[in-house]
């Protein structure tokens, strides 16, 4: 269906990709249909206003749109500065998050300024690697993201691997410190290792998203319901 959608207006495409919610769940599309997802902020050609969903990744979503299905968890993700910078590289993780069946609730490109990363890292102050630290998180932006997931803290803190890269390389080779970190410090990636981590820690990058309201109100939503990715903003939203 990729090919019939060229040419269209962001009205008809809209229409015409909803033709298709009565297709098998393999041919559903992905529609860019709210304002901040504009073509403009979009990749070009078809991409622009939508995408087709890779047979695993429907197989994945899939999992999470019926009443038995198991409650999501909410985890907060770093990809730290030095896998930000190479872009081929944060584009593979991009993908591996995808893949293993997260939904991506907020995500965005920041840079911290000496004092963010002091106090993120309070509780290493004191440590001979805090300073060493600090001047690797502000050496240039960073992707702070909050995921969700079927068990998330433990499957992303599985998926990078263990914190040390040296010993990343040697016992855990296909976790992303393991292929992608670069030294001890620069170790690429930050997951978050407990529930109360998660709520610091998205409180420190998203003051506004509140995660007992998300867990009461939201989480089944997000769940059970339609989801739409953006590729341009790396996030879904909920139909």
């Amino acid at each position: 269906p990729q090919s019939s959608l060229q040419g269209l207006s962001v009205y008809s495409l809209t229409r015409k990709l909803h033709s298709y919610t009565k297709m098998s769940p393999l041919k559903k599309l992905a529609v860019f249909s709210r304002p901040e997802l504009s073509p403009a902020r979009c990749r070009s050609g078809v991409a622009r206003m939508a995408r087709v969903l890779s047979n695993e990744e429907v197989e994945k979503r899939s999992k999470l749109k019926n009443g038995s299905a198991d409650p999501l968890q909410l985890t907060l993700a770093i990809l730290k500065p030095d896998l930000v910078q190479r872009c081929d590289v944060a584009k593979k993780v991009h993908q591996a998050i995808l893949d293993e069946g997260f939904c991506v609730l907020r995500s965005k490109v920041i840079q911290l300024t000496r004092e963010e990363a002091q106090r993120f890292y309070e509780e290493h102050r004191g440590r001979f690697f805090f300073e060493r630290l600090v001047t690797y998180m502000t050496s240039g932006p960073l992707r702070p993201i909050i995921l969700a997931r079927h068990n998330a803290i433990s499957k992303w803190r599985e998926m990078i691997g263990p914190t040390q890269v040296s010993r990343a390389k040697v016992t855990a080779p296909n976790t992303i410190r393991g292929k992608y970190g670069v030294s001890d410090t620069r170790n690429s990636t930050h997951g978050a290792d407990s529930p109360s981590s998660v709520r610091r820690e998205i409180g420190f990058f998203y003051p506004n998203f509140d995660v007992e309201d998300w867990y009461c109100s939201k989480e089944e939503l997000w769940r059970s319901g339609e989801l739409v990715f953006c590729e341009a903003t790396f996030q879904h939203q909920r139909l």
